[in-house]
Formats: C-alpha cells, structure tokens, sequence
C-alpha cells in the first residue's frame, strides 16, 4: 500500500458573527441539549434521522477571522462535525431498512499532483425500494454512485487517512451526515487538516486536484436536492439547461451517476460551485424562517 496522507484546507471565515449560522458557537462550546435540538431540526435523509446518532456528533473549534486582511479580529468558532464511523451507520442503517446493496471500490489518479485517492459508492436495491427508479424496474438496479476524494502525500497513517476522508466525503455526497456549518467535511479530516503544516505568509493556496473539485460541486448538487426534496433529474434537467445557457457547454446526464462534468473546465467548475453554493444558502435562509 502506498503511503499517503489528506490535506484540506480550512480558511478563516471573515463573515459578521451575525451572519453566521445558528449551527456555529462563538467563544464557547454548545450544550448537548442544543446539539440534539439542532440534529432534530435537519430533515431525514432516506428515512434516516441525524439525531439517531448524535453520539457520532462532536464539537471542533478553531480561531477563525472576523475582521480584515490588516485589522484581524480573531474568535473561537465552534461547529458540530459528524464521524465518518456515524455516516457509515447511517448508511448501513438505511441500506438495512430499504434492502440496498452497498458496493464500494477505489482507484488512485496518478496524473493529479499531489496523487488523488477517489472512493466509488454505490447503492443497488429493488425498484420498488430505489428512488427515482421504476417501480417496475427489476432486482439490482444501481441508482446512485457518489464519488469520494482525498489528496495523497507521504506520512505515517497517511494511506488510512485518505482512505477514510474519501470514504467519508462519498457517503456524505448521498446526503448522510451533513451538518450545516461543516458540511460535507468529516470530523476526522477536519481535524487532519488543523493538526498538519499551516502555510506561510506568502504562500498560494493549494489548488484542488480536478477530481477532488468535481466530486465536491456533485456533493453540494446533492445538498442542494436533499434541501429542496427535488426529484434528482429534475434538478439535474435544470442545471444542464444552466451550464448550456450560461457557461455554453452541453453535459449530459448519465443514469444512475448524474451530471457528466468531465467537459467543464476547472474555471467553469468554479462558477457552477459558486451558483449551487448560493442556492444552497438562500434555500436554507428560506427554511429558517418558516
């Protein structure tokens, strides 16, 4: 096995403590009781409750800006993050109650710098118990593929690192163990990327391998839908109807796996990450203050 290791990048938010969300706790760790009433308010993912598995929920805080570039003003910012061991519950959880088959497999990209672990999960079920499947399709039909990326670099435990973040960020693509405030990242990649080298004054941000960048605007298309309660072709319909529009490239839609954004450039990847990223945040202004 080669050894590697995860890197993801952690920004200081420069945002008002006002705008932050009710899911972040400022100078101060949150009560249990106010973690389980945030985990009660998320809707069920696949019939599968976030509060079922509040035990896999812990607190991570880090310094996070609030002022400008020249006058920082620096504030201890707590924010609820899920284990990758509570998303793999959650899904072998709903996998059990809708009799899914679960297939994972991996492959590394060699062609990216640094090397890219990437993580396939599928799910195979009955027609009757897959969404936005048939109901007269037959036994083992596969209707969801997520992918999961982790960057690879040297160090001890790194292969295991890696391979737990992409495992992570595949299941959390289908909706399980996403909180609002961290998102998509898990408790232990986001506590791999605080405890590794800071950069230096000076230095560039680390660019996203391709790979990693696709995989993530399919997580947020994802979030977007889990949000809305969306068919997921519709949703998909509109934004290639987007893309087409908008950046001027044809994608297609490909069964079972979504949106081909292989033929988007790294540029036009950024944009359509940005609109879902507003949809994404109006949808749930609109839900809190229903």
């Amino acid at each position: 096995m080669p050894k590697a290791e995860t890197e993801v990048e952690v920004e200081p938010d420069v945002r008002s403590a006002d705008e932050l969300s009710s899911w972040s706790f400022i100078d101060r760790l949150p009560e249990t009781d106010e973690m389980l009433a945030l985990l009660k308010s998320l809707p069920p993912v696949h019939d599968i409750e976030a509060a079922d598995y509040a035990e896999f929920v812990l607190p991570l805080t880090q310094d996070q800006n609030f002022g400008s570039k020249q006058e920082k003003d620096y504030h201890a910012v707590t924010k609820l993050y899920m284990t990758v061991a509570g998303r793999v519950k959650m899904l072998n959880d709903a996998a059990e109650r809708h009799a899914w088959k679960v297939e994972e497999d991996w492959d590394v990209v060699e062609d990216e710098s640094p090397r890219v672990l990437r993580m396939k999960i599928s799910i195979r079920g009955r027609g009757d118990a897959a969404e936005n499947v048939s109901p007269t399709a037959g036994p083992g039909v596969i209707y969801g593929t997520r992918l999961g990326v982790s960057r690879l670099k040297g160090g001890d435990n790194a292969w295991e690192k890696a391979e737990t973040a992409a495992r992570g960020r595949a299941i959390a693509a289908f909706g399980f163990g996403v909180l609002p405030g961290s998102g998509i990242a898990s408790l232990e990649e986001t506590q791999d990327a605080l405890s590794g080298p800071r950069p230096q004054n000076g230095e560039q941000k680390q660019k996203r391998p391709r790979q990693e960048l696709i995989a993530d605007v399919h997580t947020k298309i994802e979030t977007l839908r889990q949000l809305r309660g969306q068919d997921a072709e519709e949703l998909d319909q509109r934004l290639q109807e987007y893309i087409k529009d908008r950046l001027g490239v044809a994608v297609t839609i490909e069964a079972g796996k979504g949106l081909d954004l292989s033929k988007l450039k790294d540029g036009n990847l950024l944009l359509l990450e940005g609109q879902v990223d507003s949809k994404i945040r109006q949808e749930r202004q609109d839900q809190s203050e229903i």
